[in-house]
């Protein structure tokens, strides 16, 4: 009877060894990122299934070939430089490159990788890490063109505009220079407009401004009288808002 369960623990113990090893390949083929790994040469020993459905090929297709087989030419000279790197420091991040599938069309992943060694140090194969950021690449370029058009805008608009950052203009358009009489570099130099202000009305625009920065509620619109720098004075209506701005 004692040998029966022994032999029913071991059972058991290879039933869930067999359990945990099925797992771990499902997670590793059907994961939602790809693996692979790569030799000293840069060829693939291993790619999980997700990566080669990206890539339109069979696993069995991809082992033995060069990974640059299937990158597009600009990136491959970054990837022979990061691979360098790899080998040398051990481990490399967010690098990002252009994969090309099967079809011939393009796409952009992110990879990060890491070294396998001996117990000498040598390098054996990589471990990597592949992100599709095609969606990325398409968010970003849809806010460059928000940008193109927002500079745009407020480049032809017929009013002046002025973005005030810590104290200082970090943008003014082309009709609020004209308006004041003032140019580009002129404002560079100087930083801020506060001398141009009026004296009779400086404190109050510097309260409006103090009561912003502390996130006190403000009528947000005021007249003010600016010196241009020839020595007349012209009266603006000022409207101002808060707006999150990286430069």
């Amino acid at each position: 009877r004692s040998a029966s369960i022994e032999a029913h623990k071991r059972q058991k113990l290879e039933e869930d060894l067999v359990k945990s090893a099925e797992e771990v390949h499902d997670l590793y083929n059907n994961a939602p990122c790809g693996y692979h790994s790569l030799d000293s040469n840069g060829s693939i020993v291993r790619i999980n299934d997700m990566e080669a459905s990206w890539l339109g090929h069979s696993r069995e297709n991809m082992i033995g070939r060069p990974f640059k087989d299937f990158m597009t030419p600009s990136s491959r000279e970054r990837f022979t430089e990061n691979f360098n790197r790899l080998k040398k420091e051990g481990l490399v991040r967010d690098v990002e490159y252009d994969l090309v599938r099967k079809d011939g069309s393009a796409f952009p992943v992110m990879v990060t990788a890491s070294a396998v060694t001996d117990p000498q140090g040598n390098f054996i194969m990589s471990r990597s890490m592949v992100l599709d950021v095609t969606q990325r690449r398409v968010q970003e370029e849809r806010l460059r063109e928000s940008e193109a058009l927002y500079r745009t805008a407020l480049e032809t608009t017929s009013e002046g505009v002025t973005i005030l950052q810590d104290g200082n203009y970090v943008y003014v358009n082309q009709k609020f220079l004209d308006t004041i009489s003032v140019t580009d570099e002129y404002l560079k130099n100087k930083k801020n407009l506060g001398h141009l202000i009026h004296p009779d009305d400086f404190a109050s625009i510097k309260e409006e401004y103090t009561k912003r920065l502390r996130g006190e509620p403000t009528s947000g619109r005021h007249e003010v009288r600016v010196i241009k720098p020839d020595g007349n004075i012209i009266h603006l209506l000022s409207t101002s808002v808060d707006i999150t701005y990286r430069g």
